[in-house]
């Protein structure tokens, strides 16, 4: 055991509890404020695609993406692929162009 909470240290028993735990505070959570909509947060990144499947899996959840202009491409089509296949709603908001995004001297954006 590594001491990180890595899932590698957790048996499929724990995994499970750990599910139904975060299900049951969401749940708690919808009851307690009652929210006309639910949003998943999805980078497009391996742990958002975990958490935004977790979401739009058992909330009906939209997935929504912060689109900055300056994101790697490769990652912003795997993110609507994932939502297509799944048929998850899909929600992106881009930010105001100011003209063209800061790059640093080797051409990458920061």
């Amino acid at each position: 055991m590594s001491g990180f909470g890595l899932i590698e240290d957790f048996d499929g028993h724990e995994v499970d509890q750990m599910v139904i735990h975060g299900m049951q505070t969401i749940r708690a959570a919808m009851e307690l404020y009652r929210p006309i909509a639910m949003f998943a947060a999805y980078s497009g990144g391996n742990d958002s695609t975990v958490s935004t499947h977790f979401a739009c899996t058992n909330f009906k959840c939209a997935a929504v993406h912060c689109n900055t202009g300056i994101g790697i491409q490769l990652s912003k089509k795997h993110m609507r692929g994932v939502c297509e296949r799944y048929k998850w709603q899909l929600v992106e908001k881009y930010a105001p162009a100011k003209g063209p995004p800061k790059k640093r001297k080797d051409g990458t954006p920061w």
